[in-house]
């Protein structure tokens, strides 16, 4: 399993019954549910894992926009946050696994397209296009921050002219 890199018998194992037809579940990804957004970028999933940086940040405008300024309140209640933070990671580790299924589908797709037969592109398409990528992975996570930040920023603007500021 070229394209899967590291740890390919693990998902082997998790995406057997899948690919046999036998079950719609591939188990819940530890690494997924802990690292979330880190490990599908890590994984090569890089515009998963900024969909996830814009959902993450545009729930935490509602959400400010909610519970300031339509309750009044400071902030977000700190166990709306929590909770908020646990059902992401819930859904990346229990969908971690299918996510990256999928992902791996779409790559052999395309290897089959771009080597027309050829094995020895076909590996090396493999090794490029699959496997883990560490730097990709920050890269992505920085790019993620400044996805947030710039966010925020023009919240903060937006909010700023219609209060008055």
């Amino acid at each position: 399993m070229l394209l899967v890199g590291q740890n390919a018998e693990y998902f082997r194992t998790q995406w057997s019954e899948i690919l046999r037809g036998n079950s719609r579940r591939c188990g819940f990804n530890k690494a997924a549910f802990i690292l979330a957004g880190l490990w599908i970028a890590y994984r090569k999933m890089y515009g998963l894992a900024l969909m996830l940086w814009v959902l993450i940040s545009l729930e935490t405008v509602i959400s400010d926009i909610v519970f300031v300024e339509v309750f009044g309140r400071e902030e977000s209640p700190a166990v709306y946050d929590r909770l908020v933070t646990f059902l992401i990671a819930l859904c990346c580790g229990a969908f971690g696994n299918r996510l990256y299924l999928r992902h791996c589908c779409r790559k052999l797709e395309q290897v089959r397209r771009l080597s027309h037969g050829d094995g020895e592109i076909v590996d090396d398409l493999l090794r490029n296009m699959g496997g883990t990528s560490i730097v990709g992975s920050i890269f992505v996570t920085l790019l993620g921050f400044g996805i947030a930040f710039g966010i925020w920023f023009i919240y903060a603007l937006v909010m700023d002219a219609i209060n008055g500021v």
